[in-house]
């Protein structure tokens, strides 16, 4: 029954294409920050500070990348701004691996800053292809792709950097990066719903959509929406304290080759977790779900051996894929489809400066204090943000209802 149901958006025409090319482009961008770090902590012999501050380097770049670049795609289409964003990481990631820690940081800045904007593009395109009563679920199995990405691209990664290194490896895997975008460009799908103006189909099975016309989208945003982006930040920094701190607490055992295995389960959690949100004949609240992420990452602080840091991966994992989901959802209901693209932006944004905030911060912890001490710390993040998160929530429903009980 479950499995029924997401077969039928599967057979939507242009799902499973943007899907499957969802993952060329993903599986880079989550194989890159564990290599990254890999690569300043072994190759470069830098701390695991140095290492977090250069992630954060690359999620500030991003960060700064996806709002604007998500406005242009809502003003002058997909086209001109993958064109760009091939252009410019091709040229910084072909000698990038090669550099010192400096001109690495360098590159990377350069790099993040014109990223192909994948988050918005694959979601803008899902969004548009499927009938609103199935935005969810068909969030849901996006949701289950980027884990999919999440399993592979560092279990991947991990492995060849054994064989050949970090150097090449973070070289070859910019160039499925790349390939990524060539695919994306040529394809060309739509954004949003709009009337056909071409005679020329679109190679996704669906009409081709101009370019629409920004109707402002500072004037579109709403507190929801500010609260959804704060609630989104803290959900990525929760899941990116699980993954520097499980990197860190098997390098510290000894048995980093088993650090792929560990995180290909965690992401299964999240496969399971995901699979079964978007199934629910209701959403469940971004905040809730921020709080039950902390409660079932905190555990994690308590592994003492890789099988059982796996299996209490395994129960973390279950609620993160459900956790960015329904931000995801919530923030495609918030903005109309002409401010998609930015409104995409800002939400991939979030997740980069969540990722940001962690890394640095618990790289430190991890130096200082090691990585139980991480665990705890991005749980707290979860369970601080999602009560406080309720709190808000409670506080506006009571609001609301005094104000109506004054009308009446």
């Amino acid at each position: 029954m479950l499995l029924s149901r997401y077969a039928k958006i599967w057979r939507i025409p242009g799902v499973s294409t943007i899907l499957l090319l969802s993952l060329v482009l993903r599986i880079p961008q989550m194989a890159m920050m564990i290599l990254l770090t890999l690569h300043v902590v072994d190759h470069l012999g830098r701390s695991w500070t140095a290492a977090g501050v250069l992630a954060a380097v690359a999620t500030v770049a991003l960060a700064i990348s996806q709002p604007w670049r998500g406005r242009l795609l809502d003003r002058v289409a997909l086209r001109p701004v993958v064109a760009t964003s091939i252009t410019v990481t091709a040229l910084c990631w072909s000698i990038a691996p090669f550099m010192s820690y400096w001109w690495l940081m360098l590159l990377v800045a350069i790099a993040g800053l014109f990223a192909v904007p994948a988050n918005s593009i694959v979601r803008q395109v899902l969004i548009a292809a499927v009938p609103i009563s199935q935005r969810r679920q068909t969030l849901a199995l996006e949701g289950v792709f980027v884990e999919f990405a999440f399993i592979v691209g560092p279990l991947s990664a991990i492995w060849v950097s054994t064989v050949v290194g970090t150097t090449w490896t973070l070289l070859a895997v910019q160039v499925v990066g790349l390939l990524g975008g060539l695919a994306l460009y040529r394809i060309n799908p739509p954004l949003v719903n709009a009337p056909v103006t071409s005679e020329l189909p679109s190679e996704l099975g669906l009409p081709l959509a101009p370019a629409q016309p920004h109707t402002g989208f500072m004037s579109a945003m709403t507190g929801r929406f500010g609260v959804i982006l704060v609630l989104t930040a803290a959900s990525v920094a929760v899941v990116m304290g699980s993954e520097v701190g499980l990197t860190a607490a098997l390098r510290e055992l000894d048995a980093l080759t088993e650090l792929g295995l560990v995180l290909a389960l965690w992401g299964s959690g999240s496969v399971i977790g995901g699979l079964v949100y978007g199934a629910l004949p209701r959403a469940i609240s971004p905040e809730m779900l921020l709080l039950g992420l902390g409660l079932v990452t905190l555990p994690l602080a308590l592994g003492q051996t890789p099988l059982q840091f796996a299996l209490l991966a395994f129960v973390a994992g279950l609620l993160c894929a459900p956790s960015i989901t329904a931000t995801v959802d919530a923030v495609s209901h918030t903005v109309g489809e002409r401010q998609r693209g930015e409104a995409m932006g800002w939400h991939s944004a979030a997740m980069t400066l969540g990722a940001a905030g962690a890394s640095p911060l618990l790289g430190a912890v991890i130096d200082t204090a090691g990585p139980s001490a991480a665990f705890a710390a991005a749980a707290s993040i979860g369970i601080v943000g999602g009560a406080g998160g309720l709190l808000g929530l409670a506080m506006r429903r009571g609001i609301r209802t005094k104000r109506q009980a004054v009308l009446h």
